[in-house]
């Protein structure tokens, strides 16, 4: 009986220590030593495959970020955007300006593309940085249903084996005490 009490205990704890993994906060990934006891050793042991990882921004997804972020600043190996500030003084979108009020308009709007562009660098550094974190979470994840899957058939396998012991062993190897009347 005491067995199955200190089982249960032990269970209670793993699955805290489990839940603390499923629900870690840490932006860091998890540690060598244990992604290689998990990978190496466990995970053939138990017979588990890798879940698919997200697919995240992909390097051709950022490439053609930045390209069209080049694009938009007129920014092509050119700092000032000398280019794209002639190809927007060539526009006949513009209509019938003086030359002040065409260099006015075509000023306000690399101004408004420059912001743009700035905000959208700053959207796409934000992005990156919440898939890293996102990747770490996913390695503890994977880490937590691992070891969950092999606590799960550890302590199976005891409580098997402790109850076959207790209700089938223990009970075969006593005396047979029978309940018979003392005699007079």
């Amino acid at each position: 009986m005491i067995i199955f009490m200190g089982m249960t205990a032990v269970s209670i704890g793993l699955t805290v220590l489990i839940l603390g993994l499923h629900f870690v906060k840490s932006t860091k990934p998890p540690p060598e030593w244990l992604t290689g006891l998990v990978n190496n050793w466990l995970r053939p042991m138990l017979h588990c495959s890798r879940r698919r990882q997200s697919a995240g921004i992909s390097p051709h997804v950022m490439k053609q970020l930045k390209h069209d972020n080049n694009d938009i600043t007129g920014n092509h190996g050119n700092q000032d955007g000398k280019k794209r500030k002639d190809s927007l003084q060539n526009d006949s979108d513009f209509g019938d300006f003086d030359d002040i009020e065409h260099a006015k308009n075509v000023d306000a709007k690399l101004k408004v593309m420059y912001d743009l562009s700035n905000q959208i660098r700053e959207i796409t550094t934000r992005m990156i940085r919440k898939e890293k974190e996102g990747e770490a979470f996913a390695k503890w994840k994977e880490i937590a249903n691992v070891l969950e899957l092999f606590f799960f058939w550890l302590f199976m396998a005891l409580m098997v084996l402790f109850t076959v012991v207790l209700l089938v062993i223990v009970p075969a190897t006593q005396p047979d005490v029978s309940m018979e009347a003392p005699s007079p």
